[in-house]
């Protein structure tokens, strides 16, 4: 066979991963949030690509609009060279869920016979939702899996045998969804075989940050993170050879900052301090770059002081909250007075401290949210964010919010942790959104700015940051402000629901106290009453704003169940007791 007709023959794979927009449409502006601050490259696509390559059964072309060279767009161009490929692979995050389903919708439209993959947290927690809108979903880990695809699509591109490949779930010829055994996370050794991701010309010159990720998977199965079910419960590592052949990669290919996307950069401190050690025993220059580490990395002095031999300048912490109770509900292993030490002795170490805290548990309060703006401001912490706390699928957090029936809406394009999208014990959801906008202004204040500028060791870092911070914050204000106005109406008809289901209660429960006092003739008013509140249910649940409203619909209906289950017990009684008079 000539090798003309091996490239013919050759999967044309195209990989993509799209940005977040302000409504979840595709061709909707972006949304503009305090992620936007940081351009990273994708963790997906590029290594992907790369191990699509490595089979040398797939044409691969990487597409990350965001990048691109024509204004950080998704374009109708961008959607017809998708169209012409053979299979194209979506990677997505619950917040870009949305668009990618649009996305995948479209190109069956131009190309019925094109191949939709999703892969990602998402459709891993939710792959019959992913099926309506593609034709297979790679669960969990995609590195094997997509190789294993391609050998398949490669064999038989319109009717691949894809019952024995696991991780997968795809519709049979039927119709009918199946969903192949999970694959197993990849042992370390296999981890360690992975090629090495490559960046393109455009992702180079767009990124403010590149990302190595040298570990997988999280031990301590906090109730809202995600990434137990996509990763596993144990961690898995490249091996100190090979983690350091990738720092030395990546700055081959940009010398930008780089962020260590391990989930927790200490999780083995033996095995960081030897990479350490390694990057300063061959001299790599190390530009300023960061890592995510939890609170219990600040008790390893060693570990602080060979981190910032190595240029090390910025620690990311999940403190979560200074809330006991919260952090108890979070199943987060920690403390108040941890979390206290922990950003006191990263400063002492020399590095500026990025604190992250979710908001919003059944255990907070207003002051909770303003406590904890005190708190971050008094310990000069040099960068936060505020989240709010959010029930993505597959979490714990999740499953126990629907069963509870907490989940606001299931517009996934308002899962970016910055809209409020759970009712939580003790705050009504419009306060806490309004609580974490003023949380964000109160930070990143001008007034910060200049205290930051006179007081904190990194001090015109973080006065700039404070200055644009404050911007960007009142940005996104003005552009969240109509779904806090819309929240502002859930809660105006919660109240007022509550209100008249407590006045029919003690409607209710004056004729009980009644008894032989015209009970019988009582029940038809407590009857009409009931009959009027179940009607205005109905109709008020119905105007609310459309994406509370299958919360609303499910709430009203719980409320009518349970008059409708009291009024036969009241006119039982008054039967009863006019028979006896």
């Amino acid at each position: 066979m000539e090798a003309s007709d091996t490239m013919r023959k050759k999967i044309r794979l195209g990989l993509v991963e799209l940005y977040a927009t302000q409504d979840g449409g595709l061709w909707s502006p972006r949304m503009k949030d305090l992620y936007s601050l940081v351009r990273l490259p994708s963790r997906a696509v590029d290594l992907l690509a790369a191990i699509a390559d490595r089979t040398g059964l797939a044409e691969v072309t990487t597409f990350n609009p965001l990048y691109d060279s024509r204004g950080g767009r998704f374009r109708r161009e961008d959607l017809e060279r998708l169209a012409a490929l053979d299979v194209v692979g979506i990677s997505a995050i619950t917040r870009t869920q949305p668009p990618s389903y649009e996305l995948a919708r479209l190109l069956k439209e131009r190309n019925p016979s094109i191949r939709i993959l999703f892969g990602g947290p998402h459709v891993t927690a939710l792959p019959d939702e992913a099926l309506e809108n593609g034709d297979i979903v790679v669960r969990h880990e995609g590195d094997a899996t997509i190789a294993d695809l391609l050998e398949r699509l490669a064999e038989h591109a319109e009717d691949p045998v894809l019952g024995d490949v696991l991780g997968i779930s795809f519709r049979e010829k039927d119709g009918s969804v199946r969903h192949n055994p999970d694959r197993p996370f990849l042992t370390n050794e296999e981890l360690n075989a992975l090629p090495f991701p490559v960046y393109s010309k455009e992702v180079v010159r767009g990124i403010s940050n590149s990302v190595i990720v040298s570990s997988r998977g999280c031990p301590f199965a906090c109730d809202f993170c995600a990434v137990i079910t996509q990763f596993g419960s144990r961690y898995r590592f490249l091996d100190v050879d090979r983690s350091v052949e990738l720092i030395e990669h990546t700055l081959r290919q940009t010398r930008k900052p780089i962020f260590f996307g391990d989930d927790n950069f200490c999780g083995l401190p033996a095995r960081t301090k030897a990479i350490l050690e390694r990057i300063l025993s061959k001299g790599i220059p190390m530009p300023p770059w960061g890592a995510q580490v939890r609170v219990e990395a600040s008790q390893d002095a060693e570990c602080l002081a060979l981190m910032k031999r190595a240029g090390c300048t910025r620690l990311y912490v999940g403190f979560e909250s200074i809330n006991e109770d919260t952090l108890k509900l979070f199943n987060k292993r920690s403390s108040l007075e941890k979390n206290e030490l922990a950003i006191r002795r990263f400063h002492e170490a020399g590095f500026s401290v990025h604190g992250m805290f979710v908001l919003g548990s059944d255990a907070d309060t207003v002051e909770t949210v303003r406590e904890t703006v005190r708190f971050a401001k008094d310990l000069m912490v040099d960068t936060v964010q505020f989240f709010s706390l959010t029930p993505i699928p597959g979490t714990p957090l999740s499953a126990r919010y629907a069963e509870q029936g907490k989940i606001l809406s299931r517009s996934w394009h308002l899962y970016d942790a910055h809209h409020v999208t759970v009712v939580p014990e003790k705050i009504a959801p419009h306060v806490l959104q309004q609580e974490l906008a003023r949380a964000h202004l109160e930070f990143y204040s001008w007034k910060e700015a200049v205290r930051h500028l006179l007081l904190s060791s990194d001090r015109f870092y973080n006065a700039k940051i404070r200055i644009l911070g404050n911007l960007l914050a009142r940005r996104i204000l003005g552009e969240m402000r109509p779904y806090e106005e819309r929240l502002g109406v859930l809660d105006g008809w919660s109240r007022e629901m509550e209100a008249r289901f407590q006045r029919l209660r003690k409607q209710l429960a004056s004729r009980v106290e009644g008894l032989g006092s015209g009970l019988s003739q009582g029940t038809a008013a407590v009857k009409d009453s009931a009959e009027e509140f179940v009607r205005w249910l109905r109709a008020s649940a119905d105007t609310l704003p459309k994406e509370f409203l299958s919360y609303c619909q499910k709430l009203a209906s719980a409320s009518a169940d349970q008059v409708r289950g009291v009024l036969p017990c009241v006119q039982s009684l008054g039967a009863a007791y006019e028979k006896k008079s």
